[in-house]
C-alpha cells in the first residue's frame, strides 16, 4: 500500500528510497535534507547552498554544495557538488554550514567582484560578520583560488547598505574612479528635525542619490514617503539624483555623468576629468548576463 501511494502524483522521488510531496519538493530545504541522507555525516553545507540557506543574495545553483574533510571520498550523488576542505562550522536551523566569512571565501573561487561585494554587504547587513571580520579573513586565508577577488572585494564591502541594488548602484560610482558615496545616511534639518534616510550621499556636498526599486511602484505609501522627502531635501538645498533599473541597467553612462556633474557643481575637490572605463569589465557582463537577478533585487529594494 505505501509504495502505491509513494508512485502516485501527490509525490516525486528525490532520491533512492526518499521521497517527498510534489508541493514542498523543489525546496531548496528538502533538497539539502533529501542530499544529507546519503552523504557522509561530516558533510558541512558550503559555498552556494550555504549562502541560499541563510537567505543571502547569491546566483542561484541546482546542486548542493557540501565540503567534505579531505580523507573522505568525494560524494558522486546526483545533485551534489563535493569540494575538499574542513572549514568552520556554524549550525542553521540544525544543519552544519561554513561559517559566514568562510563562505564569503568559497564563493570568491566562482563569483565576480560585484556579486562578491553584494553578497560581503548582505552578510554585514544582517550581523553574519563585520567588515574587519572579512578583511582579516581574506589577509589570513590559506586559500588560493579567487584570492584576490576575495580581497579586493572585502575592501569594498560597507556597513548598512540595504539592498542588492544598492550596493550595484556604489560599485558603479566607486569603479568608474568617482568619489565613493556613504550608504544609507540620516539627513535631519536645520533645527535637527528627521527628514529621513538616503540610500547614497555625500552629506559635506549636500548631494543624494536614491535608487526607486519596483516597491516603489507597487506600494503607495512607499511612493509618497519617497516623493515628500525628495521634495524636503530639495527644500533644504540638496541635489537629489533619483535612479530606477534603467538608468543602471540601460543608461550606465549617463547615470554616471550626472553622479559627475552634480559632484563639479558642488565643488569636490578629487573628481577626475572623466569617469574610469574600468567598471565596463565589471558590471556590464554581469548585467547581459542574468537579468533575472535584476528583478529579484529591484522587488526587495
Amino acid at each position: 500500500m505505501a509504495s502505491s501511494v509513494l508512485r502516485g502524483r501527490r509525490f516525486r522521488r528525490l532520491r533512492r528510497g526518499i521521497y517527498a510531496e510534489v508541493a514542498v519538493a523543489d525546496a531548496l530545504e528538502i533538497q539539502v535534507d533529501a542530499a544529507l541522507l546519503v552523504l557522509p555525516g561530516d558533510a558541512v553545507l558550503s559555498h552556494h547552498t550555504a549562502a541560499q540557506l541563510r537567505g543571502l543574495p547569491v546566483p542561484s545553483s541546482r546542486q548542493v554544495h557540501v565540503t567534505l574533510p579531505p580523507a573522505v571520498e568525494r560524494s558522486r550523488a546526483g545533485g551534489v557538488r563535493s569540494h575538499v576542505g574542513t572549514p568552520r562550522i556554524v549550525r542553521h536551523d540544525g544543519r552544519a554550514l561554513s561559517a559566514p566569512a568562510e563562505n564569503f571565501l568559497e564563493l570568491a573561487e566562482t563569483l565576480c567582484l560585484v556579486d562578491l561585494v553584494v553578497l560581503g554587504d548582505a552578510m554585514v547587513r544582517r550581523g553574519l560578520v563585520t567588515c574587519d571580520e572579512l578583511r582579516k579573513a581574506v589577509a589570513t586565508t590559506g586559500r588560493r583560488r579567487g584570492v584576490r577577488t576575495a580581497r579586493r572585494a572585502a575592501q569594498l564591502v560597507r556597513a548598512g547598505v540595504d539592498s542588492p541594488m544598492e550596493t550595484r548602484v556604489r560599485l558603479l560610482v566607486v569603479l568608474a574612479g568617482l568619489p565613493e558615496p556613504e550608504p544609507n545616511v540620516v539627513i535631519r534639518d536645520e533645527v535637527g528635525e528627521w527628514v529621513g534616510v538616503v540610500d547614497l550621499a555625500y552629506p559635506d556636498l549636500k548631494i543624494a542619490i536614491e535608487y526607486h526599486g519596483d516597491v516603489h511602484r507597487t506600494k503607495r505609501a512607499k511612493w509618497r514617503s519617497d516623493v515628500t522627502k525628495a521634495e524636503l531635501l530639495r527644500a533644504l538645498g540638496w541635489t537629489v539624483i533619483i535612479l530606477t533599473a534603467d538608468d543602471i541597467e540601460s543608461r550606465p553612462e549617463r547615470t554616471l555623468l550626472r553622479v559627475r556633474s552634480a559632484l563639479v557643481e558642488a565643488g569636490h575637490p578629487k573628481v577626475p576629468a572623466a569617469v574610469d572605463p574600468a567598471w565596463r569589465a565589471h558590471l556590464l557582463p554581469r548585467w547581459a548576463r542574468d537579468r533575472q537577478d535584476w528583478a529579484r533585487a529591484d522587488q526587495a529594494s
